[in-house]
C-alpha cells in the first residue's frame, strides 16, 4: 500500500517495548472505486501482546492545519522536533471526556507528509520518542 500513495511514508525506526507493526493498514480514499495512488490517509498499527496500539496517520501535508487544538482541553506544547515544529499533546479522549493520563499525541510535518501518532496506553514521551526515530 505504501508503495502506491502519492506521497512519501517513513517509518519510525524504534516503538515502544513490546509493541510491532503490523501487516493492518487502512487507506482513506476520497471515492470507493479509487485506486490506492489517490489515498489522501494511510493508517499503520503498532500492536502489544495484550492488543494496546499505537497509530500512525499519515497524509499529504496540505490538509495539515497546523495545530492539535481538537484533541482536547489539554494544553498543546509546541515543540521542535528533529528540527522540526511539532505540536505534542498529552493525553486522549477516554469515555466521552478528556483524560491526561491516557497516552498522547504528536503531529508534524515531514518533506510533503503530515504524520499523526497517538496512543492511550503508551507515555507522551515513548511517542515523542517513536516520532524522532523516523529517518
Amino acid at each position: 500500500a505504501m508503495a502506491a500513495l502519492s506521497f512519501e511514508v517513513r517509518l519510525p525506526t524504534w516503538a515502544p517495548e513490546g509493541y510491532e507493526l503490523t501487516d493492518q493498514v487502512m487507506v482513506t480514499l476520497p471515492e470507493d472505486q479509487a485506486s490506492l495512488t489517490e489515498a489522501w490517509q494511510l493508517w499503520l498499527h503498532w500492536e502489544n501482546d495484550a492488543g494496546q496500539q499505537v497509530l500512525l496517520l499519515a497524509f499529504p501535508s496540505e490538509y495539515y492545519r497546523g495545530d492539535a487544538l481538537e484533541f482536547g482541553p489539554a494544553a498543546v506544547e509546541e515543540i521542535v522536533l528533529d528540527g522540526t515544529p511539532a505540536a505534542a499533546v498529552r493525553g486522549n479522549w477516554g469515555v466521552g471526556r478528556w483524560e491526561e493520563r491516557l497516552g498522547g499525541n504528536v503531529l508534524w510535518v515531514r518533506g510533503d507528509t503530515a504524520y499523526w501518532l497517538q496512543a492511550a496506553w503508551v507515555s507522551l514521551e515513548d511517542l515523542l520518542r517513536m516520532a524522532e526515530s523516523q529517518p
